[in-house]
């Protein structure tokens, strides 16, 4: 009987600790701007101007959201990787196919968007 008791604690605390890990510290969530800089896309054989645009990454505990000029998403993020020096974060953003993709640097108070081709990356610091 205390065998199956220490034997369940024992999975109790695997599993809260598994589950710890897999959110990011305080210090690095909030509220982080900058710009995407104006690119050219080709669309039915003519070039377009876009011009640059402001972007705005809330990340909170378990919800990211993203606001690119007039436009507003949100959705769970995951991390699907961490390195010495940085996090990498990918979320599902509600009416968006294609996740989005955050490089969360662990020094300097910065994290980096990778824009799909042709937008290019975006690198945004925390307010």
């Amino acid at each position: 009987m205390k065998f199956r008791f220490y034997l369940l604690l024992l999975f109790s605390f695997i599993t809260l600790f598994s589950n710890a890990q897999d959110r990011l510290k305080n210090k690095y969530l909030g509220t982080y701007t900058g710009k995407i800089n104006s690119y050219k896309m080709e669309t039915a054989g003519y070039l377009m101007d876009v011009s640059e645009a402001k972007i705005e990454i809330d990340l909170g505990a378990n919800l990211m959201k993203v606001s690119v000029g007039n436009s507003a998403f949100s959705g769970p993020y995951k991390i699907l990787f961490e390195a010495k020096d940085y996090y990498v974060l990918e979320a599902r953003l509600v009416d968006q196919p294609v996740p989005e993709r955050i490089i969360v640097y662990k020094r300097g108070k910065k994290i980096s968007r990778d824009g799909l081709f042709p937008q290019p990356n975006a690198v945004l610091f925390l307010d």
